[in-house]
């Protein structure tokens, strides 16, 4: 049974389960809700996974993440948010 907690920083909610099974991977939901414009909603999850991109050599291995965007973080640059990610090495 994998063991699942929640991570929030200002601008994201993350999901952490980790599955011994399974290699590790990663989930990124941006509701209508934060954006309208589906091109900001898709500029907002590019951000996300370059951040993903440059953590992933120090994430820890079987791990999966579910992060869901609270608010609107298309304008933010992609060092902004490693730094909200690195809450997830915790």
């Amino acid at each position: 049974m994998p063991t699942t907690h929640r991570i929030s920083t200002p601008s994201l909610l993350c999901s952490v389960s980790k599955d011994s099974h399974s290699p590790s991977r990663y989930r990124i939901i941006v509701s209508a809700k934060v954006h309208k414009s589906a091109v900001q909603r898709n500029r907002t999850k590019r951000i996300i996974r370059a951040a993903f991109a440059e953590l992933l050599p120090s994430l820890p291995q079987h791990v999966h993440y579910v992060v869901i965007v609270k608010k609107d973080c298309s304008m933010k640059k992609t060092g902004d948010m490693v730094k909200e990610l690195e809450a997830l090495q915790q």
